[in-house]
């Protein structure tokens, strides 16, 4: 797939009233999302026919994730979290507290695999460059490092949850 491609996607995307396109041809995918307007509060699923595409290929538009109801926290992680740490409102004031980002659109992973421990848990020390998670994107499998030492206070996402660029993964207590 070319970059003019690619290109020619993203701008159909910002000109249709669709929020995520999904494209695959053979090994390639390309996930392509927007953000939903406030209002919509039901996922829309709509399959176009191939004239109305400009490449040949297999393509289902979606409406993203983000218009679902929330996902909880686990148990486990939820009481953790409570007992341990204030409440996210009282954090953001918090200049002790570092937020770690995602630094892509992707899926996150506590693990390396389903039945591997977590890299981390909420207690733990980490260092600057520790691994604390992985974030699928296009099946490629990214590590995401610690960017500062410290206590990890929070784990603000579920494992195998979607995650936008700039969504809060962690809280590190300096």
């Amino acid at each position: 797939m070319e970059i003019k491609e690619i290109k020619d996607l993203i701008k159909q995307l910002d000109d249709s009233s669709l929020f995520e396109l999904v494209y695959k041809q053979g090994d390639t995918e390309l996930r392509l999302r927007k953000a939903a307007p406030q209002n919509l509060t039901t996922p829309v699923l709509v399959t176009p026919t191939q004239a109305n595409l400009p490449l040949q290929a297999s393509a289902a538009l979606v409406a993203p994730p983000a218009v679902l109801p929330p996902v909880s926290a686990p148990a486990s992680v939820q009481s953790s979290t409570t007992s341990a740490t204030p409440s996210v409102a009282g954090s953001s004031a918090r200049t002790d507290l570092y937020e770690q980002k995602s630094p892509m659109v992707g899926t996150l992973y506590t693990s390396s695999s389903p039945d591997a421990p977590a890299y981390v848990k909420i207690g733990d020390r980490v260092q600057k460059g520790q691994v604390l998670c992985i974030i699928e994107a296009m099946k490629l499998m990214n590590e995401i490092e610690a960017e500062t030492d410290g206590i990890l206070e929070e784990i603000a996402v579920p494992n195998e949850s979607p995650v936008e660029f700039g969504t809060v993964l962690f809280r590190i207590k300096k």
